[in-house]
């Protein structure tokens, strides 16, 4: 079943509608939008030729999902007692085991959203959504004009100043699941080229650390099954990169005395399928030996918001007495219940200062906290658009609850 321009002699039965290309607000079809479209419209997957046909008839998923939901075999699917994707891909297990994986979601399923995909043996990716996470992996993934310059001006005003202010800098993209687990993506998922991200750790040479080897190789995977974010080994692996790049390798990450808690969660991607997909995640349970001593935490989520959260955590039997300077995102924020890379270097620094904006920066906030130590990070998906070259701490923290 092929789409065709306006014009063109069909090789199958027409549907009700032809999409047409540069319809107006179009958002662009990626080869995953169409694969999407036709396992949860149509419970099959579509062939080489059908993807290619369909992205070459429109560039807007909206056309192609009326297109699909007025053709024949959709109509035919539901007269036969239901849509056929959501039959053939019922789940009757919500959790992941070798024993019972032929009764949960199978490789392939995409979310009720329409932006998380089950892998195999039951790692779920985030592959659509504001960011275009899975788009970054195809060759024809458009950048922003002048985006190497810009990504080389932000990393130079921050290393400058940095140097000015006498701190060591570290300068990290936390990578995708995508990047790290591509082995476990479902079969008719292909990434066909390297990312931004890698391109702006490797060949624009800036010295951005973009650690996916070493989470490659992470005993038992980096990363939580149903969620984005890292398992307790993949964070403390990724703490352990930054502290060897801020104090040089081999440095103790947390104390032998702190012990481990488990509890069953939904993580953000397993909560999008139904049934939700649920797994049991391992954490420390607190904030080991450092204690919050400035927070507006709960200030900022009554907001709905992230961006603006600042959270000081002291630790008095810190081994290295300097403080530290977290820019970042949910990657780097330290909470009890997940274990970011701030989490991390409270254990390690007298006191960690975090402040939630992905790679961010603020001369005047580093010289006034007293930090010698700076740390600033972003998700990889993130990284198609280049920070700020500089933000206000203060002014960020005033906007994030200006509203309630």
């Amino acid at each position: 079943m092929i789409w065709k321009r306006r014009g063109a002699v069909d090789a199958a039965p027409t549907p009700g509608l032809v999409p047409t290309r540069a319809a107006e607000g179009a958002s662009g079809l990626a080869s995953a939008d169409v694969v999407c479209l036709y396992r949860t419209l149509l419970g099959r997957l579509p062939s080489a030729d059908e993807v290619a046909s369909q992205r070459a008839a429109t560039d807007d998923w909206r056309a192609l999902l009326v297109a699909i939901t007025s053709s024949a075999e959709y109509k035919a699917a539901w007269s036969a007692g239901g849509n056929r994707a959501s039959t053939a891909d019922q789940a009757l297990v919500n959790v992941w085991h070798p024993d019972l994986s032929r009764f949960g979601h199978r490789p392939g399923t995409w979310s009720r959203d329409a932006e998380a995909v089950m892998g195999k043996e039951g790692w779920i990716f985030l592959a659509r959504g504001s960011n275009s996470v899975l788009d970054q992996y195809q060759s024809d993934f458009a950048l922003p004009t002048g985006w190497a310059d810009r990504w080389a001006d932000v990393v130079r005003v921050r290393r400058e100043e940095a140097t000015g202010s006498g701190a060591a800098l570290a300068l990290l993209v936390v990578p995708d699941k995508l990047s790290v687990l591509s082995a476990h993506l479902p079969d008719e998922i292909a990434l066909a080229s390297r990312p931004p991200a890698a391109a702006l750790s490797d060949d624009l040479g800036l010295g951005v650390i973009y650690p996916v080897a070493q989470l490659a190789r992470v005993p038992g995977g980096a990363y939580l099954r149903a969620d984005t974010h890292l398992s307790l080994a993949g964070n403390s692996a990724l703490a352990g990169v930054v502290l060897a790049a801020l104090s040089g390798p081999d440095q103790p990450v947390v104390g032998s005395d702190v012990r481990t808690v488990q509890y069953a969660r939904l993580g953000d991607l397993g909560s999008r399928f139904d049934p939700p997909v649920l797994e049991v995640v391992a954490t420390y349970g607190s904030l080991g030996g450092a204690v919050v001593v400035a927070d507006n935490h709960d200030d900022v989520e009554a907001a709905g918001r992230h961006v603006g959260t600042r959270r000081v955590l002291r630790n008095a039997t810190a081994p290295d007495s300097r403080t530290a300077v977290v820019f970042g995102d949910s990657y780097s924020f330290p909470e009890p219940r997940y274990q970011g890379i701030a989490w991390f270097l409270a254990q390690y620094f007298r006191e960690v200062h975090f402040v939630w904006s992905p790679f961010g920066w603020d001369k005047d906030y580093v010289e006034a906290s007293g930090a010698e130590v700076v740390l600033c990070e972003t998700a990889e998906r993130f990284v198609p658009r280049p920070p700020a070259l500089r933000l206000t701490v203060a002014d960020l923290v005033r906007s994030a609850v200006a509203f309630l």
